[in-house]
Parts: C-alpha cells; structure tokens; sequence
C-alpha cells in the first residue's frame, strides 16, 4: 500500500497539460489499489444464490453474517485508500 501511495504522490507532482490525465491516472490507481487490498471482486451470475446463502450464515463465535464482516472490510479499506 505504501509503495502505491508513493507512486500515486510521484505521478501527480509531474506537471500535466491535461486535466483528463489526470482523471485517468487517478481511476487507474484506484483499481490497481482496491485490487490489491481486496482481492477479485467479480461474482459469476450462477453462483450468486449459493453465495448470498454463504454469506447469510452467522459465524457461532462472531455472531455476525459475512456480509458483516465484508462491509467491516471493505469500510477499512475504503479508510485507507481515501
């Protein structure tokens, strides 16, 4: 995460004449950083149903869903990277 912040700090202090460059420089680190702290976020659309299922299951010593402990995940990356 480091190494990206630094380059993401580099590549925006290089002077550009386009404003969409920068936009799109900006996109490109948001996906490389959210790919590399979360991992494949893509779900096939067959196997949505087993997945919701899995995810609605309580862990007995949490006592909380995945999609619990997924949003808790996904709020500290979100943290993080903003």
């Amino acid at each position: 995460m480091l190494l990206l912040t630094l380059t993401y700090d580099v590549v925006f202090t290089i002077k550009t004449s386009s404003f969409v460059l920068q936009n799109q420089l900006h996109l490109i680190y948001q996906c490389v950083s959210t790919q590399l702290t979360c991992g494949t976020t893509v779900i096939k659309t067959g196997e949505i149903g087993s997945l919701v299922q899995q995810m609605a299951r309580r862990d007995s010593t949490t006592k909380s869903s995945g999609f619990e402990k997924e949003y808790k995940v996904r709020l500290i990356v979100i943290t993080v990277i903003y």
